[in-house]
């Protein structure tokens, strides 16, 4: 059925004329015929994740699998028509005219703006109708010639298009780059805690902050730390509005109570179940459950508890080696006191605490962007397409 309105709620300035409805397959010539070169870089279907190409492979024309078909112009959509729900697919915007795709996707050559209609594509209003056009459950597909006979609204005017295409193309290229600095900088972190904390073995790290020097010391968390077991959880006691998180052995908060049976600054160990022996420190107060342990510094004078909390972390795994349960995983409250733990002097704890909790409010911070970018283009997406 024809929609009543046909102009978007939001528009660029300067355009009133109303949109119009057409088939896909009126808009791009589908899986356009060409020879395709004697050596080639392909793209398979595991080569687009999200809407990046993550990788390609060499091949030869006299060897290529059957599948290696669609010859790639810039400026060509490539449309995953195999479980489309993941929405990897791919504006190809490159010169290079040795690339050629699995059948694996349907091939769009747009007489439209391309990033306009790239940005369509990819709503997942259009994903649903997709879907309702699949065949198979499990496994859903669907085929190019339905695919070019859905119908959508497009602007008449190319450069409506074109400002509509430029502008959630600069929000996925801001959200691409928020996203990479995350990943990097995760990078930066796993690295870091590899070479600031000594190997098995040895007695100092690989890198050191300057002034610090001398060997490291053994000592066990029982031994610096006190160690207790949360309060049972009741479970119609949490209220979304109340001020403290409830931690009862998951890897986060399971909800809210109005009482707090924790001060802020400690960390948390999941004592049972399948996230036995995860860590994570609370920054305020909260209420520790029966599943959960508290892990408190006796002497903060002595002992960071940032560090001790990076230090734990990191090797947490020794936690999970060591579940008791088959059937239930568990770890004992005599586990985590035995936990062995290397340190310097506090102010190099301290120091190195620091440097790590730097990173990861770096790390926060572009999550926050990410979100919120991705918020923005979610509300456009509702309010500049028909």
């Amino acid at each position: 059925m024809a929609k009543t309105n046909t102009n978007p709620e939001v528009r660029f300035a300067g355009f009133t004329e109303a949109w119009e409805e057409r088939e896909l397959g009126d808009v791009a010539k589908f899986n356009p015929k060409h020879e395709i070169p004697d050596v080639f870089n392909y793209v398979d279907l595991e080569s687009v994740v999200g809407t990046e190409m993550i990788s390609y492979r060499k091949e030869y024309k006299i060897t290529a699998p059957s599948r290696a078909q669609r010859l790639a112009e810039k400026g060509d959509v490539f449309y995953q028509t195999v479980r489309p729900y993941q929405k990897n697919n791919l504006l190809f915007d490159r010169e290079d005219k040795d690339f050629v795709f699995s059948t694996g996707y349907a091939q769009m050559r747009p007489v439209i703006e391309s990033s306009f209609l790239f940005t369509l594509i990819q709503k997942d209003e259009f994903v649903r109708v997709v879907l309702n056009n699949c065949t198979g459950t499990s496994y859903p597909a669907i085929n190019s010639t339905v695919l070019a006979s859905i119908k959508l609204y497009f602007p008449k005017s190319k450069d409506e298009q074109t400002q509509i295409g430029n502008f959630f193309e600069n929000l996925d290229n801001l959200i691409t780059e928020n996203q990479q600095k995350h990943t990097k900088l995760q990078s930066l972190k796993q690295a870091m805690l590899d070479k600031m904390f000594p190997k098995q073995g040895q007695l100092i790290p690989e890198i050191r902050f300057k002034g610090f020097e001398g060997n490291w010391e053994e000592i066990n968390v029982g031994s610096i730390c006190k160690t207790t077991i949360g309060v049972f959880v009741i479970k119609t006691r949490q209220n979304d509005l109340s001020p403290y998180p409830v931690y009862n052995g998951g890897v986060s908060y399971t909800g809210f109570y109005d009482e707090y049976n924790n001060e802020a600054n400690k960390i948390v160990i999941s004592a049972r179940g399948a996230n036995a022996g995860f860590v994570n420190i609370v920054r305020t107060k909260y209420w520790a459950g029966n599943s959960c342990y508290s892990v408190d510094v006796l002497d903060k004078g002595l002992f960071d508890i940032d560090f001790l909390f990076y230090y734990i972390k990191k090797y947490q795994r020794r936690f999970l080696e060591n579940q008791q349960s088959a059937n239930i995983p568990s770890v004992s409250k005599s586990d985590v006191e035995r936990f062995k733990v290397f340190y310097p002097s506090k102010t190099e704890q301290s120091a190195i605490a620091k440097y790590l909790l730097s990173l990861d409010n770096q790390i926060s911070n572009h999550d926050l962007q990410i979100i919120k970018l991705q918020n923005i283009k979610k509300a456009f997406l509702a309010k500049m397409f028909i």
